[in-house]
C-alpha cells in the first residue's frame, strides 16, 4: 500500500522489486494523481489507484497547498472538512482501502502523507495496525513522531532508519 503516492515513483520501484505483488496507491493532489495514473498504467490490474487522501476515517478532506514546510508542489496537505465545508477529495481509512483490495493483510505500508500521519496513527490505528507486516513512514514533526511511536507501542518490531524514513520490520503484537 502506497499512502501519498505522489507521481508513483515509490510504487514503480515496489512493483519492479516485487513482480508478483499487487498494490493500492492513494494520492489526493489531482495533478500528481494524473501523472501517477500514467506512470502506473503499465502495471495494469496489479495496481489500484485511488484519488483521495488517507485519514483515520471516511470523511471529506480539504487540500491545503503551499502552507506546509517549503510550500513546494510535493507538500500538499489534507485536513478534515469543517461542517458546511465542501471537501476537495474523499478521505479513506486503511480498513476501507483493504476492503477495496479483498486482502486481509498489508505486507508493506509506505506512508508519506505530509503530516497526516498524526491523524492516521493517533485515531483508530488499532483497527488496522495488527494487519500490517512492515511500515516505511516519513515522520514530519514531533507531534507525528509521538503519534506513530505511541501507536506502535503494543507491537514488537525491528526499527531502522533509511534516509528520512523510519522502517518498522516484522511487526507482531507483544
Amino acid at each position: 500500500m502506497d499512502l501519498g503516492a505522489n507521481v508513483g515513483f515509490a510504487s514503480i520501484y515496489l512493483m519492479n522489486l516485487f513482480p508478483a505483488a499487487t498494490l493500492i496507491a492513494i494520492e489526493p493532489d489531482p495533478a500528481n494523481f494524473e501523472v501517477c495514473r500514467r506512470n502506473l498504467a503499465p502495471y495494469g490490474s496489479r495496481v489500484r489507484l485511488v484519488k483521495g487522501g488517507i485519514w483515520h476515517s471516511r470523511v471529506p478532506l480539504v487540500l491545503s497547498r503551499g502552507t506546509y514546510r517549503d510550500g513546494g508542489d510535493w507538500s500538499v496537505e489534507v485536513r478534515e472538512a469543517q461542517p458546511g465545508e465542501t471537501g476537495d477529495v474523499e478521505g479513506w481509512d486503511i480498513p476501507s482501502l483493504l476492503a477495496l483490495t479483498g486482502h486481509t493483510r498489508i505486507g508493506l505500508l509506505k506512508v508519506d502523507i505530509e503530516g497526516s500521519e498524526r491523524a492516521l496513527f493517533s485515531t483508530n490505528s488499532k483497527a488496522w495496525l495488527a494487519r500490517v507486516d512492515n511500515i516505511v513512514v516519513e515522520i514530519h514533526d514531533e507531534h507525528c513522531h509521538s503519534a506513530v511511536f505511541d501507536a506502535m507501542q503494543p507491537y514488537n518490531y525491528d526499527l531502522s532508519v533509511s534516509g528520512e524514513y523510519q522502517v518498522f520490520r516484522g511487526i507482531t503484537p507483544k
